[in-house]
Order: C-alpha cells, then structure tokens, then sequence
C-alpha cells in the first residue's frame, strides 16, 4: 500500500513586520509561491503581492505543518483560526478550498465559486 500524501500548510507574511496574512495548503510549496507571485490566487492576496511589489518586496512562505491529505483541510482550519489572533488575514472565506461560505446575499456557495467570482468583478 502506498503510503499516505504528504500536504504543507503554509502561511504568507509580510517580508518587513512578519505578520501572518494568509494560510494555504499545497503538494508543493515551491510552485504554489510562483503562482502567488504571478496571480494565481484570490483578488484579495493578488492585490496584497502588487502592493508588496510596488515597493520591491515580496511575501515569505513559510512551511508550518506537514500532514496527510486526509487531515489538510481540519490542519489549514486549524492554522487559519490560529493566525487569526493575531488580526485579519486574506484567506477569501476563513475555510479551505473545497469548503462551503457564504456569498454578498448569504447564500451558502463553495469557497472556489467565491474565488471566482471575485476575480470576475475585478476584470480577470
């Protein structure tokens, strides 16, 4: 039997005053920084990078925890309510991918719907 996949919850700070600003899960850290940095999130951390960008900064990753694919989404959970003491983080929903939310009107959607709706009112 194979063994079980690996998953790394990350977070994303701030280069200069270190503050959490989004916690992820990913198969691969490396790549899921390089489509942070190229746009490949939400509206919400695309904007945070350009402004990062603008002046010659980019945010830190830093691997917090390595868990099974089983346990992702409760550890990502875990971490965001962690990181959220310490102020408002850009996660779109507070929940992992896959996870429900709630919309603008209060209708229950998925978080990957949010996800793309917010970059349809941004014009992407």
């Amino acid at each position: 039997m194979a063994a079980p996949k690996s998953v790394s919850i990350y977070t994303l700070s701030h280069p200069v005053t270190k503050k959490v600003m989004y916690v992820g899960r990913t198969n691969n850290p490396g790549l899921r920084l390089l489509k942070h940095l190229s746009g490949e999130a939400s509206f919400k951390v695309q904007s945070w990078v350009l402004e990062l960008a603008a002046q010659g900064l980019a945010p830190e990753m830093k691997v917090v925890e390595h868990v099974t694919e089983d346990d992702a989404a409760s550890a990502e959970r875990i971490w965001i309510g962690k990181c959220r003491v310490q102020g408002k983080l850009l996660n779109v929903s507070g929940i992992g991918n896959g996870e429900r939310c709630r919309d603008w009107n209060g209708h229950v959607r998925s978080a990957g719907w949010l996800k793309r709706e917010l970059k349809k009112r941004a014009g992407f």
